[in-house]
């Protein structure tokens, strides 16, 4: 049975990666319009021990070093999802993400495929969890950012509050 945390974390990251992926769209949509360095999204790495940790050093754990439940439970996954034996086209689609995830050792979502799918998810270690929190801190902390960025700022104003902003921003540059 899973455990309640691990399931909390889970519901969350999937909140956040799409939280993520949506700011990230306006993030970009204001760069088009108001030019600004991306590197700050690179700035925040949290450590464990002496080794530097990124998103995806986060989502791409390979899936020998996370258990051999995980290797069953893609197994399950195809026999769902493999286009031989299921004729839907968004059960096909996540067979191709399965594949993928396994591909690139993405364990993360090779859970939330399952997740969808409603399959039995594997028991996970305390490392697991850890890692789990780590990532949704990470996932906290790269939003914060996009949220605070000239971009993110720009986009999220009306037509007459750009006008204002650039000019304040011209402002602080003199």
């Amino acid at each position: 049975m899973l455990s309640l945390k691990h399931k909390n974390l889970l519901s969350n990251i999937d909140y956040l990666k799409t939280k993520l992926d949506l700011y990230l769209s306006y993030y970009e949509k204001g760069l088009e319009q108001y030019s600004i360095d991306l590197s700050l999204l690179e700035e925040f790495n949290p450590t464990i021990g002496s080794k530097i940790y990124t998103i995806d050093d986060m989502l791409n754990i390979p899936i020998d070093d996370v258990s051999l439940e995980f290797k069953k439970l893609y197994r399950k996954i195809t026999f769902k999802t493999h286009p031989d034996k299921v004729n839907e086209s968004i059960k096909n689609n996540m067979y191709v993400e399965a594949v993928t995830s396994v591909k690139y050792n993405n364990w993360f979502d090779l859970i939330s495929i399952a997740k969808k799918l409603d399959l039995e998810l594997p028991i996970v270690s305390e490392e697991q969890i850890e890692w789990l929190t780590l990532l949704v801190s990470i996932l906290e902390k790269k939003l914060d950012i996009i949220k605070n960025s000239n971009g993110w700022q720009y986009y999220m104003k009306t037509k007459e509050e750009r006008k204002v902003y650039l000019e304040r921003k011209l402002d602080e540059k003199t």
